[in-house]
């Protein structure tokens, strides 16, 4: 209660076998929205791959603020259908940032796009201070979102933060 809506955006992934497949809508409460393709790391899993993600955006901003209001909990409607190929749609998700004057300064970040290669990939963020782990303020929140992965296939991710291993194997196979 009391928040702020200040940013709110539907991530949307397509796997497909042989093609791209970047459909130009998809249906969020019942409003057909343009989707925003975001640049690819590499077209596909690996040179012997035939599976192709894509990973686009929505901003759902105003839509999302006009009926979350000042906080609570929602549900909210995604409709695939009307992108022609609802199969071919791999998931997605909403991420909401939002502001509340009773709640401590946070600093979030947003990273997003696809990584669909083996090739190790390194993020690094740097702050103009320290950040200070030992305020009873202090908070470190990570979250992913993996599309597509097997384990026994060696499709997974290794998460590291500061060199200290947080799984060797994030993702694997949650719908067959």
């Amino acid at each position: 209660n009391g928040s702020t809506v200040e940013q709110a955006y539907l991530h949307v992934v397509s796997r497909t076998f042989d093609r791209a497949f970047r459909p130009q809508f998809i249906s969020f409460e019942g409003n057909s929205l343009p989707i925003t393709w975001l640049d690819r790391v590499q077209d596909t899993v690996s040179a012997q791959s035939v599976l192709n993600f894509e990973v686009g955006r929505v901003d759902v901003t105003d839509l999302v603020a006009t009926k979350v209001g000042s906080g609570g909990t929602f549900d909210f409607t995604v409709d695939e259908v009307v992108t022609g190929d609802a199969n071919s749609i791999e998931g997605t998700s909403l991420s909401v940032i939002y502001s509340n004057p009773n709640l401590p300064e946070r600093t979030i970040v947003l990273l997003e796009g696809g990584i669909t290669e083996s090739k190790i990939r390194r993020q690094i963020l740097s702050f103009t201070s320290p950040l200070d782990t030992s305020s009873p303020d202090f908070n470190a929140q990570l979250a992913l979102g993996i599309s597509y992965s097997s384990l026994q296939n060696g499709q997974y991710t290794t998460v590291e933060i500061n060199g200290q291993k947080l799984t060797s194997s994030a993702g694997n196979i949650d719908d067959g």
